[in-house]
């Protein structure tokens, strides 16, 4: 089978391109041949790529540019990620678009991040429900993400799930220190930053020696200033591997207030680690809790704190817990993942003949 993806950017960092080019990886085992369109790219997986030159919304010049490549291509499927060059596809095509957010709630939780922040996600909004309007096939991440885009757009949603190979990634382990704990995540009031910063100083009050180790862009000045004034904490910037921070650490906390999946979730569990977290949205299909960690109720900061500190003081039930978020991981499967994919996209061929 030719696939065609479609995807803004994909950079090695960026999570939408992780999630690209580990299915890429999967579709190349099983004999497929894969290439892109895109408008930036660093080509970490060694891909063949066409890049085209940068739009907000699509001239008609740029739509006869991607359909040139599509001609050129001949694929059997297109695979686009909901953006801005998804628009840029000619109608004619029927596709499949995957969705990674959960609309309109991911704009709703960047209304704390500041006017620009708030505005610059709600074009991304727009443009992303304009392409995803225009898809035969639309696939969420996870079963709270199927439901809560399907009520929206009042079209079907198939969830697949991600994977998660960090079997893969190389064995390298940075310690972090005793009683320290990890948090990877854009700096942005969403990702509950503040809160685990708040939570962080009453842990300090009960463990001397916690330290919390913080990685991720900074999209918020106001934010990283909190970070970086807090006693015990150590902001780290951007990190492309995020696996030897992970094997380093005791515990990882991600007080994210809503999560389409939560990938970082499965990734520190893989490396044995136990994590706390909110119970909400689709955290609690990548979390068992009480059994991998602990999922705390939104903005209860006593019982996150006390989960907490239960954790750093309670280093052979964290052990325990990280054995089987470890166990728990190895469910989810990127090849499984890129077969499920496989098949929706023979059915759509197949509906065309």
């Amino acid at each position: 089978m030719k696939i065609l993806i479609i995807i803004d950017e994909f950079i090695g960092s960026n999570g939408v391109s992780k999630v690209n080019s580990e299915l890429v990886k999967e579709w190349k085992k099983l004999g497929n041949s894969v290439s892109m369109i895109t408008f930036k790219s660093d080509n970490f997986t060694n891909l063949k790529i066409k890049t085209v030159d940068k739009f907000l919304f699509p001239k008609k010049s740029d739509i006869s540019k991607v359909e040139k490549i599509i001609k050129q291509e001949e694929p059997h499927i297109i695979f686009c990620n909901a953006g801005r060059l998804s628009n840029a596809i000619p109608k004619k095509y029927s596709t499949v678009c995957r969705y990674g957010g959960s609309f309109p709630f991911d704009l709703i939780h960047t209304f704390k991040d500041g006017l620009r922040i708030f505005l610059g996600s709600a074009v991304l909004q727009f443009i992303q429900f304009l392409s995803m309007r225009k898809s035969g096939i639309l696939i969420s991440p996870s079963k709270y993400s199927s439901r809560i885009n399907k009520r929206f757009f009042r079209k079907q949603f198939i969830c697949i799930k991600n994977g998660m190979n960090s079997d893969n990634a190389p064995k390298k382990k940075i310690k972090l220190g005793k009683n320290s704990i990890l948090f990877i995540g854009e700096i942005r009031h969403s990702k509950g930053i503040s809160f685990l910063v708040d939570a962080f100083k009453l842990v300090r009050e009960e463990v001397p020696s916690a330290k919390l180790h913080v990685f991720g862009k900074n999209s918020n000045e106001n934010l990283l200033k909190k970070i970086i004034s807090t006693d015990g904490i150590k902001y780290h910037g951007t990190t492309k591997n995020v696996f030897p921070y992970l094997r380093g650490c005791d515990i990882f906390a991600f007080p994210s207030y809503s999560e389409s999946f939560g990938l970082v979730l499965l990734e520190a569990q893989s490396c044995g680690k136990p994590v706390i977290a909110f119970n909400t949205t689709a955290i609690p299909e990548v979390v068992k809790n009480n059994e991998t960690g602990f999922l705390v109720e939104k903005k209860d900061i006593n019982d996150f704190v006390e989960k907490t500190i239960f954790l750093l003081k309670n280093p052979d039930k964290s052990k325990k817990m990280g054995q089987a978020g470890k166990n728990f991981s190895k469910k989810f499967n990127w090849e499984k993942s890129a077969k499920e994919y496989l098949k929706v996209f023979e059915e759509v061929i197949s509906s065309k003949n």
